[in-house]
């Protein structure tokens, strides 16, 4: 079964890489999705929320979890949400996605750490790069002896494609 799923995984990754390959050349300017997520980039190094930091290692976002309201000790970590945005938005999770991640991460006590990306006609080079970026921040920031059971995978749109795509390859923790 895991054999069907790895060969169905990079069946789609080759069918949405194939396409835009052929029609690209390098005298085209950027598309749109990648000016919009550029943008939104910009607009986050200026002005991200403060509960993130970026890991030096990697360029990932991460945010650990808040304590209640009035406390003033910040709560345990259970476990560590890796998230991958979509195709625009995926630039600048921290900023984008900060109200979703925010409530996940105090809700659940977990580290959140988002990956951004560009976006790239190669997809399977992405899954890599946001998978070894999470292992990095994690590595980084103390989260790596966590058990598999306690390491959560959220995404949106080509991000959850990317995490998916990560799941099925045998070299994926």
């Amino acid at each position: 079964m895991r054999h069907m799923i790895r060969a169905w995984a990079q069946m789609i990754a080759m069918s949405n890489m194939l396409l835009p390959v052929l029609a690209m050349t390098q005298s085209q300017p950027p598309g749109a999705l990648t000016v919009l997520g550029g943008a939104i980039e910009r607009a986050g190094a200026r002005k991200s929320p403060s509960t993130w930091t970026q890991c030096a290692s990697s360029g990932c976002w991460i945010r650990m979890p808040q304590g209640q309201p009035g406390s003033t000790s910040s709560p345990d970590v259970y476990g560590v949400l890796h998230f991958v945005g979509g195709a625009a938005l995926g630039a600048a999770p921290q900023l984008v996605y900060n109200r979703l991640l925010s409530f996940v991460s105090d809700s659940a006590s977990v580290a959140v750490i988002a990956s951004p990306f560009e976006v790239s006609p190669d997809h399977i080079r992405l899954a890599e790069q946001v998978s070894l970026a999470f292992n990095d921040c994690c590595n980084e920031n103390g989260l790596s002896q966590l058990p598999a059971a306690r390491r959560f995978k959220l995404g949106h749109s080509l991000g959850a494609k990317l995490l998916v795509m990560n799941a099925c390859s045998s070299s994926s923790p």
